[in-house]
């Protein structure tokens, strides 16, 4: 904001009896202690709704020393109606006279509107000049700048001085005695908040946490476009997580404890600035944790209205210990004498690929093995791949939970649990025994095994031993292309 006024004196031989000091922006005033205007320093233009007060020397009385009384004490700049744009002006009375202001130094307290700050450091122009002594002058007239409103556009610098000079050069502290002249023209900028555009990046310094784990986070965020003014970082923290006391460090400075500390919204001071800043701070997985989605939020504001991205960083949680999930176990082998157990003799079958009705597999180990972890608990089905057995294989009813299929499984769940489910060869034939013994020799497989050619897909037909008879059912060919899968 820039003050512009000018001044009129009333002489003592015309007024003997008062000494009156007025300030008016952008009209004529008469003996003034300042007068001016306040203006934006990019745009040069007034500026309305910035608070200018007067604060005197001890025994200053606005209601007796000062025109207006003490309504005039705190004035508003306006930028519309009969008001000069953006002006203020203080006037004192029988200045330095008996009864009337004191002698001694005033001082103006400048608020910025919404949208500016204070003091000015944009636009070329220099902060304010040190208390001005403000000395007789022919006329009463003492003016900081030539013009009655703002610096022109392209103005800049300044030097602090009376000789009304053109610069940006303004006052806000005055020392005035009986024979102190009129201060005019002492313009005063505010800087506007410009929205420079922001970015927010998060980082979880894990991908998954269990219960009662510490996860830290990084929060970089960019102001590349230039200086944004007092920006907030909100950090919206998922259910369950808790901020650990004392691990806010900001551009490595260990930092107090943001509000709303331990959670679940953090509001972090960043303070103005452009580049980069960088956060830091660690969360607790507590009680409920595993409940929510472990989605982290956050976003950064300035007090310029920039808005930032939302950043997010998942931390995906486990119940280690306590957890609901269930581990399923099991073995493909070769039942040779037909009692649905594994003994000594009997060998898996390495290789072969189970499916999980949701499209996750398994494949089974150089010992025909497999086990898979991390299901909820509920029912699933578990097939095996007849593409991945030996040639000329074909699997037995191993439960009552086969689904009228010896090569599916119902797997029935319960929280926590380590469910067995094995698969039975039942032929035991010399050719079949052949692959096995191969496949094993093989040590560990890497991906499943696949017998025969690879033109099409071939489908087994699965049958009692005991009703059919103990010869393989021969391999039958389906016209539909066969999918590759990768193991998991």
């Amino acid at each position: 904001m820039t003050l512009v006024g000018t001044t009129t004196t009333t002489t003592p031989e015309s007024n003997p009896n008062n000494n009156t000091t007025t300030v008016s922006v952008g009209t004529t005033a008469t003996t003034g202690l300042a007068s001016g205007v306040v203006y934006s320093s990019l745009l040069r233009a007034p500026v309305a709704g910035a608070t200018v007060t007067l604060q005197g020397p001890p025994g200053f009385d606005p209601a007796r020393h000062l025109l207006g009384g003490a309504a005039a004490v705190t004035q508003v700049t306006q930028t519309g109606g009969a008001a000069v744009p953006g002006g203020y002006s203080f006037t004192l009375l029988n200045a330095g006279l008996s009864g009337g202001a004191p002698a001694g130094t005033y001082t103006i307290v400048l608020q910025a509107p919404a949208g500016f700050r204070a003091p000015a450091t944009q636009g070329g122009v220099i902060p304010a000049c040190p208390t001005l002594t403000v000395p007789g002058a022919a006329g009463n007239a003492v003016p900081v700048q030539p013009q009655t409103g703002a610096p022109a556009s392209g103005v800049s610098g300044g030097v602090c001085s009376t000789q009304g000079q053109t610069g940006t050069q303004y006052y806000l502290s005055f020392t005035i005695s009986a024979t102190s002249g009129n201060v005019t023209n002492n313009h005063i900028p505010l800087d506007p908040l410009l929205a420079a555009p922001i970015f927010v990046e998060k980082q979880a310094g894990a991908g998954e946490a269990e219960l009662g784990q510490v996860v830290p986070y990084t929060i970089r965020v960019r102001s590349p476009g230039g200086i944004n003014t007092d920006v907030t970082l909100t950090d919206r923290m998922p259910r369950g997580f808790i901020y650990v006391p004392g691990s806010l460090t900001v551009d490595g400075q260990r930092q107090a404890d943001p509000a709303g500390a331990p959670g679940p919204v953090l509001s972090i001071p960043l303070g103005s600035f452009s580049g980069d800043r960088t956060v830091t701070y660690r969360l607790r997985v507590g009680v409920g944790a595993a409940e929510g989605d472990g989605v982290n939020r956050a976003r950064a504001a300035s007090a310029g209205g920039a808005q930032s991205n939302e950043a997010i960083a998942r931390v995906r949680v486990k119940r280690g210990v306590f957890t609901t999930d269930a581990c399923v176990v099991g073995k493909v082998f070769v039942d040779c004498n037909g009692n649905s157990i594994q003994d000594r003799e009997e060998v898996g079958i390495p290789g072969v690929k189970l499916l999980f009705t949701d499209g996750t597999y398994v494949v089974s180990d150089s010992e025909g093995k497999y086990s898979y972890c991390g299901l909820p608990p509920r029912t699933h089905g578990l097939k095996v791949d007849p593409l991945t057995l030996p040639r000329g294989a074909y699997l037995t009813t191993s439960s009552n939970r086969n689904a009228l299929d010896p090569n599916s499984l119902f797997i029935d769940l319960k929280a926590g649990e380590l469910h067995r489910a094995d698969f039975i060869e039942g032929t035991c034939s010399q050719d079949v025994m052949n692959q096995v013994k191969a496949r094993r020799s093989q040590g560990e497989p890497g991906a499943a095994s696949r017998e025969g050619k690879s033109d099409g897909n071939l489908r087994f037909r699965s049958r009692d031993p005991a009703v059919e008879g103990t010869q393989p059912v021969p391999a039958q060919r389906e016209p539909q292309p066969r999918r590759e899968g990768g193991q998991q």
